[in-house]
């Protein structure tokens, strides 16, 4: 559990400079948004999915990817409150759901199960520009 909360928190900080993590509305618009809810960060899916972001956020076209985690009631990565997080997605607390939003704020990927790197890569790729 320790190893994921550092790669969650080096993913997350990679992009960030700030005090304070900012809101989604504030990423919204500018960057695309992978969401992982889980009901506790040392769920095995949980631990899958920060490892395909890992790498996919590793390669220099994916990394404004702004990547969040929202597990045990708590959010890393953004300064929202959990509960509507997983309000505004449809995401019970005790469900794991993957979600990828495109720059204009709208759900382009939702699944209840670990998506690839591979998979994220192709869904981003076939967006519409900005």
């Amino acid at each position: 559990m320790a190893l994921i909360r550092y790669v969650l928190a080096g993913l997350l900080a990679a992009g960030a400079a700030r005090a304070a993590p900012p809101m989604l509305s504030e990423v919204e618009g500018h960057n695309r948004v992978a969401l992982m809810f889980s009901p506790a960060s040392d769920d095995p899916r949980f631990t899958q999915e920060t490892s395909q972001l890992a790498t996919l956020t590793a390669h220099p076209a994916f990394q404004s990817v702004v990547v969040v985690g929202v597990a045990d009631g708590t959010v890393i990565g953004l300064s929202d409150n959990p509960s509507a997080l997983r309000a505004r997605f449809g995401v019970p607390a005790n469900d794991f759901r993957f979600v990828l939003l495109g720059k204009n704020g709208q759900v382009s990927l939702s699944q209840g199960s670990v998506v690839t790197r591979d998979r994220i890569a192709q869904v981003i790729q076939a967006m519409p520009p900005p």
